[in-house]
This record gives C-alpha cells, sequence and structure tokens, in this order.
C-alpha cells in the first residue's frame, strides 16, 4: 500500500523493498504487502510465502529474453554481463526462449506523458503560487507538462492497454522476462547525454527505458547485480514476471544471486 508515500503519480507509485540480497528482498516485502483500507488502489490477494519459494534452481522455468527494444540501445558492457547471466538462467536449469513484445518501443513516451501529467497535476496548486521553491530541473518538467492536453493523457492510458495486452499474450508462454535492469552503467552526476555506438542519447531517458515497462504495466519487476564493468561500475539484470507473481520473479533472482554471488 501507498499509505504515507507523497504522491508523484498516481497510477505508477508503488512501493517496494531495496535490500542486500533477494532473500530479505522476499522478507520484507512479505511484511509490508497486502491491503490497507486506506489506500484504495491496494488489492485484495492472498499473499503467498514469499521465502518458501526461492529454490537454488530453476528447473521447469520459462524464461523469455525480448528479441528487440530491450537490447536496441545498450552499452556493450552492459549487453555483454547481461547475456552471461541469461546463459547461467540456463545452466539453473531454465528453458530459454526469445520472445517479442508488440507496441513496448511505445512505453517510454507513454510512461512520461503518464507520469508527468499525474505528477503537474498533484503539483498544479503549488507551482502556481509557489513557483520559486522547486529546483530548475523538476519545475521545467512539470510546468511543461501543464501543456499536456486530455487527448495527450487518453492516448497515453489506450496505448498503455495496448502494451499490457502484449506482455499478458507473452507471459502465456513464459514464466518472466529477463532483460538489462538500466541499458547503461551509472553516469556521473549532472551528465545529462553520453554518447553510446556512435549516438548521443539523453541519460534520462535511457536510464528509464527499460524499467518503465513493468511500472506501466502494474508487474512485478527485480533488479540483482549481475558483474560490473571495467570501470567497477555494478550492471543490473531485470526479471519481469505477470501480475502478481512476485514468487517466480524472486525466485529466478534468488537462483541467480546464489549461483552467482555478485
Amino acid at each position: 500500500p501507498r499509505t504515507g508515500i507523497l504522491s508523484e503519480s498516481w497510477s505508477l507509485d508503488h512501493g517496494g523493498p531495496m535490500t542486500r540480497t533477494v532473500a530479505d528482498a522476499a522478507a520484507v516485502l512479505q511484511a509490508i504487502a497486502g491491503h490497507d483500507p486506506r489506500d484504495p488502489s491496494s488489492a485484495r490477494v492472498k499473499l503467498p510465502n514469499l521465502q518458501r519459494a526461492l529454490r537454488r534452481d530453476l528447473e521447469g522455468v520459462r524464461v523469455g529474453v525480448p528479441a528487440h527494444y530491450y537490447f536496441d540501445v545498450i552499452d556493450p558492457e552492459v549487453e555483454r554481463l547481461v547475456r552471461a547471466a541469461i546463459d547461467q538462467l540456463r545452466k539453473l536449469g531454465a528453458s530459454v526462449v526469445e520472445v517479442k513484445i508488440p507496441g513496448v518501443d511505445a512505453a517510454l513516451d507513454t510512461c512520461f506523458v503518464v507520469a508527468w501529467a499525474e505528477a503537474a497535476h498533484y503539483h498544479r496548486q503549488w507551482l502556481l503560487t509557489r513557483p520559486q521553491d522547486y529546483g530548475a530541473d523538476v519545475g521545467t518538467l512539470l510546468k511543461g507538462a501543464l501543456l499536456y492536453l486530455a487527448s495527450d493523457y487518453l492516448q497515453a492510458q489506450r496505448v498503455r492497454a495496448r502494451i499490457r495486452h502484449s506482455l499478458r499474450e507473452v507471459f502465456r508462454r513464459v514464466d518472466v522476462l529477463v532483460s538489462p535492469a538500466t541499458p547503461l552503467p551509472a553516469t556521473p552526476i549532472g551528465r545529462l547525454e553520453v554518447s553510446l555506438k556512435g549516438r548521443t542519447v539523453s541519460v534520462l531517458d535511457v536510464g528509464a527505458r527499460l524499467t518503465c515497462v513493468a511500472n506501466l504495466t502494474g508487474e512485478p519487476a527485480c533488479s540483482v547485480p549481475c558483474g560490473f564493468t571495467r570501470a567497477g561500475l555494478p550492471v543490473g539484470l531485470m526479471v519481469h514476471g505477470p501480475v502478481f507473481a512476485d514468487a517466480k520473479v524472486l525466485r529466478v533472482a534468488h537462483a541467480y544471486e546464489q549461483a552467482c554471488g555478485w
């Protein structure tokens, strides 16, 4: 439940644990998940025992690897480490198949419209009466989002529904999706653009490119370390599952973590 959490985007905001290990994440999620009548958006769903779902092998687990979008814009070091992690999942007993997700390439733009339109609505009164209290970066983004039309927001929600449908169809064939968590290693504070395969790309856009998908569809995802770049920066492997399949996501993440010990 989001009780007590300051709203940014009412249809995207969610709470989740950040922990040292996957087992810790399962324990914390077990404690914080569940329905809260103070948060009408929290679901009335019986939560399984997440820690019992954690195993060291992946026998019988079907892992999907996206064939497009997720690896289209990516740092070569990140791709190398993630591909190696996928090979490790095979060694743990998972069957790995390539999948396509129609419409997923529109996820980032859709997420930005939804997130910033909802955030601008939440902050509207303060933006008009106390603009000096906002930093230049956030203030500029929020003021720009006030210019979105209702038709822009509605179109974003229609695209969101199509992406959600595409993922539902994919999850009929596989238990989870695996991909990079972010296509880039961490960048220095204040850097807005980086060069990637001869192209100049926005750090904000590329940084949110992959994590936005599960956020947009309302599905569980987990990131675990899968190695380090030559500069010593960590790279994340993201495991993404269908709605309320948190136990499956945590099982895959835990098995990989135990095998590699990052």
